[in-house]
């Protein structure tokens, strides 16, 4: 019987070590990729009026920060994309669609 509880007590404290590391190694890449976001910024008109949103995004080209003028969240909905990509493609398409412009601006070196 004590035999038994030896091997579960060795078992509990194997899985909880290998979360442990599991659980570093997660973090540990997430710092990475926090250190490494890239910024792009999007200088928008149409008539007559200008808007600028930026988007903050890791090497995967996930947005992880994003904000700027509420005629853009309000209109365009980038909120809704993930890609980086992908919210450009979209933030040119709609401007240039109503005639307007979408400069987009790469704020890395």
């Amino acid at each position: 019987m004590i035999r038994y509880a030896f091997v579960g007590v060795f078992a509990a404290i194997f899985v909880l070590i290998g979360a442990a590391i599991g659980l570093r190694v997660y973090t540990e890449s997430q710092l990475r990729d926090e250190a490494s976001l890239r910024t792009v910024r999007y200088e928008c008109t149409l008539d007559g009026e200008s808007y600028v949103y930026e988007a903050s995004y890791n090497s995967q080209y996930q947005i992880l920060y994003e904000g700027g003028d509420a005629w853009i969240s309000n209109h365009v909905r980038p909120e809704q994309y993930e890609d980086v990509n992908v919210l450009s493609a979209q933030m040119q398409d709609y401007f240039e669609e109503k005639g307007g412009t979408c400069k987009i601006i790469d704020e890395n070196p």
